[in-house]
């Protein structure tokens, strides 16, 4: 928005005001007062005159400049008034004494039109020029016998039409026209409908309506020095608003300039005195009492706790400590009772928990001093009787949050007492007092289903009543723990409530008793909730701590809304909602109340438009380029790479409420959604950016992109041509390092192979030493004792079994030996391989049933000697405690490679084995956990139900540097 002032232009973007003006030290006598309007060319430039020339504000330098000089001009009167802007290259200025001047923007001069008539310079009352959009200018100068003349842009005469002689303005819309006269306006449309409406007797009479507009509900607006007038043309009724200075948001100043209607249907009132005034055109989503905190002093506060709406739409609503209100929304006006000591029939208390009407008309307030009737039209209120009211509170009175009434015509109170009955007697007087069975039993809220059942909100969950005649009676409680707020029946479904906690939002199941919960983590802004108000399509409208939400049942789906959004706070409060009969929804808070159509069909939503409005680089505006202006980039060195972005969303219907979402694609991993009206960059590293502004307004809608293209040019040690250059010195430097290289490991590698081929040589040698010397003399042995025990000398026996026995055990033992020398035996697979074949001829003689679960694959491991033999080790060990002394028919082997670890372990289906029961010195466990200790490993016993099983593991990481293994096996 484009403001004009005393003070130069100002340019508005709904949250900042930015100030333009000429600085020119040199000519002392130019000032920045913008006479007439502010007219805009078709490259975004501003145009504005006085009586010093023609000024013109650029859009790439966002600088002033004065294009035409006042020594240009003949005449030194301070009116000069720009108009209009024709054919996007001609201003029209208006100058009393000069007449019309036409200005070429191009060529910069000037034609003058003087006036063919004579003007009464000394009574100047009534100047009344406007340019029309048949490219006419209107005009009516002089006293009150002036007569209107037009100015014909086209042909550059002037005329006067007779059928305007007496018309003092002439206000134009698309297709209509409204003439306005000393005490009737007239509106005319293209096909030539007239209709006449006298205004007399119906606003300020002597106004002369200066500027006017027409907005998009059939509403003509008009300026004037009374204040703002309002033409309804379907009502064909007026309305004049005033500076009023008990009311914060009334008109600023009654001198009333000049009117303009924004895209989002704001109304922007200009004034001479009182700066600008914003109305909003459109109907509000929410309705506001107060509009200021000031505007009716008479309440000490506006914190809202029920309502009630009359047949009239007037809103009934009590308050904590400013008594009972009755506020007439059409007219403005508000009535307020207190109690007043020294008055019998006054209100009992001030503060004022419940309203309600019964079917008779009475009117009931529930107050913290008792229940009363209210007589309207006497203005007095009738206290009524509360059987044993002195005993159960003599100081507070009972306190009373809600009213109902029963099928059988009687009345009933949720307290803070207790549930307090009201009934009329044979003499018609009513009557009340506390159900026996029910006192104490706090209730906040009350309801009466239509199948006669009663339920009472409490702190400590719901109470449900049954009626029996005359009488209530308790006869189930649920929901124990939960505080409740407010409940009603759900209208789609009779057999469910609706319960608003301190929790969040219960639907309650009244047959099963079960109940889903609603809260933060579905949607809701907040927990702790005060009530809740039911659609006719089935959604709810409802009230927390953190403003109103609204719940599509159908969806599962809550809608938020703020103080951002034009509630009265973000605080509502206990029992403050009410639906009345004209479908209006109310809820209250602790600033005042909102109230709503709930079912209000919204209105075509508007887009917002996003607006980078500021751009500093280093800390510098940034001045606009040619490449910024044809093609939105910005085009930098390295070191300017500290950007800092403002931003605006130009949506002026509540500017606190726009949200701006934004990437710099190349660097944001994803939009940023804030309410920040910036963004800074800073320490950018160099490559193409690409700035995406987008902004919403407070009904949501989001605006198209705002694109900026960012390009950091790299040093020249980060171009292509210097990478190209260090690439190739690089690549020949890596060539040379990496011949070196290999060169050294080649001969390092040569002096390890032989060293390797000589120890694998002399490992053969020894195996094959072993071989044939040790285990061939050990063998000759075992035979000769073989043939000994043939003979049948006893004495000779005994010792010939353990020669032989021994000595199978020396070959078998040192035949290991010379398996774990041998080199090619280093792989995990031979050793697997090797245990298969032993284990399998060990347990061939037996009959036991021995399983082996090995993998099918192994990866390529390489282990040392220690290693295989080790394992080896252990596994026979463990497989022979199995065989000799588990007692299992079924014995099983089991390898696999888990999270880089060699698992094994020995099962069986046998008697088992207690570890904690053996001996602490026993050499097989300590044996066992020595050797699997050796390698870095671990071995545990697992006492099954039916066996034993023992696990055993040795980790890869730990010998990373004697194998190598694939990842994926």
């Amino acid at each position: 928005m484009w403001f004009g002032t005393p003070n130069g232009l100002c340019r508005y973007d709904g949250d900042h005001f930015q100030s333009y003006q000429l600085q020119d030290v040199k000519n002392s006598e130019v000032n920045n007062f913008v006479r007439g309007k502010i007219l805009e060319d078709l490259n975004g430039n501003m145009w504005f005159t006085n009586e010093k020339g023609v000024f013109k504000w650029d859009k790439i330098s966002e600088k002033i400049n004065l294009i035409w000089g006042r020594n240009l001009l003949e005449h030194n009167s301070v009116d000069y008034y720009a108009l209009v802007i024709d054919e996007s290259r001609f201003i029209w200025m208006f100058n009393i004494q000069a007449g019309l001047i036409k200005f070429d923007l191009t060529t910069s001069k000037i034609s003058k039109f003087p006036f063919p008539f004579k003007i009464n310079l000394g009574n100047l009352i009534n100047n009344y020029i406007e340019p029309g959009p048949d490219r006419k200018i209107w005009l009516k100068l002089g006293d009150e016998k002036a007569i209107m003349r037009c100015f014909d842009l086209k042909t550059c005469t002037f005329s006067t039409p007779k059928d305007y002689k007496n018309v003092n303005a002439i206000f134009f819309d698309q297709d209509q026209k409204m003439l306005v006269y000393k005490n009737k306006i007239e509106i005319a449309n293209s096909k030539n409908d007239t209709s006449i409406v006298p205004y007399i007797n119906k606003i300020q009479s002597n106004i002369n309506f200066k500027s006017g507009i027409k907005d998009h509900y059939g509403r003509w607006w008009l300026t004037s020095a009374n204040g703002l007038t309002c033409f309804n043309e379907n009502q064909q009724t007026f309305t004049q608003f005033f500076h009023d200075n008990l009311k914060l948001n009334s008109l600023p100043f009654d001198l009333t300039t000049c009117l303009n209607i924004d895209r989002t249907n704001n109304l922007w009132i200009g004034t001479d005195g009182g700066g600008v005034a914003r109305l909003d055109l459109k109907q509000p989503r929410f309705y506001i009492f107060p509009l200021s905190m000031g505007d009716f002093p008479i309440l000490k506060d506006y914190f809202t706790k029920c309502f009630f709406e009359d047949d009239q739409q007037r809103i009934w609503f009590g308050t904590y400590s400013s008594g009972l209100n009755i506020y007439d929304p059409e007219k403005g006006t508000l009535l307020n009772f207190k109690n007043d000591p020294h008055k019998k029939n006054s209100l009992p208390g001030n503060i004022i928990g419940a309203i309600f009407q019964d079917k008779d008309k009475n009117k009931w307030i529930g107050t913290n001093a008792g229940l009363a009737i209210f007589d309207e039209e006497k203005k007095s209120f009738k206290k009524v009787f509360i059987k044993n009211y002195v005993l159960v509170a003599p100081d507070l009175g009972s306190f009373i949050n809600k009213i109902i009434q029963l099928k059988n015509g009687n009345l009933l109170c949720a307290t803070t007492r207790g549930v307090l009955s009201v009934k009329r007697n044979q003499r018609n007087v009513f009557n009340a007092e506390f159900s026996p069975n029910l006192f104490g039993m706090s209730g906040i809220d009350l309801i009466q289903l239509n199948n006669g059942n009663i339920y009472v909100g409490q702190t400590t969950g719901v109470l449900q009543l049954r009626c029996t005649g005359e009488s209530v009676d308790s006869i189930n409680h649920f929901l124990n723990g939960f505080n409740v707020k407010s409940i009603s029946g759900d209208l789609k479904n009779e057999n469910f409530l609706w319960i608003a906690t301190n929790e969040g939002l219960v639907h309650y199941n009244i047959k099963s008793d079960s109940y889903l919960l609603y809260n933060q983590n579905n949607g809701l802004s907040d927990n702790h909730l005060y009530g809740e108000l039911e659609d006719s399509a089935g959604n709810l409208w409802i009230s927390s701590n953190k403003g109103l939400s609204y719940f599509n049942t159908h969806k599962k789906t809550f809608e938020n809304f703020s103080h951002l959004n034009g509630l009265q706070s973000n605080e509502f409060n206990t029992q403050a909602f009410y639906k009345g009969a004209s479908g209006n929804f109310y809820f209250g808070g602790v600033n005042g109340f909102n109230w709503f159509k709930a079912n209000l069909k919204s209105p075509i939503k508007t887009k917002p438009q996003a607006a980078i409005t500021t751009i500093e680089i280093d800390n510098q505006a940034f001045i606009k380029d040619s490449n910024y202006i044809l093609h939105h980039l910005i085009e930098v060195p390295y070191y300017q790479n500290d950007f800092n972005f403002i931003f605006s969303a130009l949506d002026y219907t509540l500017p606190q409420a726009n949200k701006m979402q934004y990437i710099l694609e190349g660097w944001d991993p994803m939009p940023i959604i804030t309410v920040n009206k910036s963004a800074r960059y800073s320490n950018l590293p160099p490559g193409n950016y690409t700035l995406k502004l987008m902004v919403s307004n407070a009904e949501g809608v989001w605006s198209d992109p705002e694109i900026i293209d960012i390009r950091i040019k790299a040093p020249f040690w980060k171009t292509p041509p210097f990478f190209v250059v260090i690439s190739i010195f690089i690549l020949l430097l890596a060539i040379y390092l990496t011949y070196l290289l290999l060169k050294r490991k080649e001969e390092k590698r040569i002096r390890v192979l032989e060293n390797q081929v000589a120890i694998n040589a002399e490992r053969l040698r020894i195996s094959a030493d072993m071989h044939d010397e040790i285990g061939s003399s050990i063998t000759q042995i075992a035979l000769l004792s073989e043939l000994v025990q043939t003979q049948h000398r006893s004495d000779l026996k005994k010792e010939m079994q353990i020669i032989s026995s021994t000595s199978h055990r020396l070959v078998q033992t040192i035949s290991e030996i010379i398996w774990a020398l041998n080199p090619q035996n280093d792989t995990l697979e031979n050793l697997l391989a090797y245990i298969r074949e032993q284990s399998q001829q060990y347990f061939e003689p037996f009959d036991k049933e021995f399983q082996i679960d090995f993998p099918e694959e192994v990866p390529s491991i390489k282990l040392t000697n220690e290693m295989r033999r080790n394992l080896y080790l252990i596994t026979k060990e463990l497989l022979n405690n199995a065989l000799k002394h588990s007692n299992a028919t079924c014995i099983q082997l089991s390898f696999r490679i888990i999270d880089k670890e060699l698992r094994f372990m020995v099962s069986d289906n046998g008697s088992g084995i207690n570890e904690e029961k053996t001996r602490a010195d026993a050499n097989g466990m300590k044996n066992l956990r020595k050797r699997i200790n050796d390698i870095g490993g671990t071995i545990s016993w697992l006492n099954k139900t039916q066996g034993t099983q023992v696990n055993y593991s040795m980790p890869l990481n730990n010998y990373t540097t004697f194998f190598t293994f694939d990842s994926t096996a």
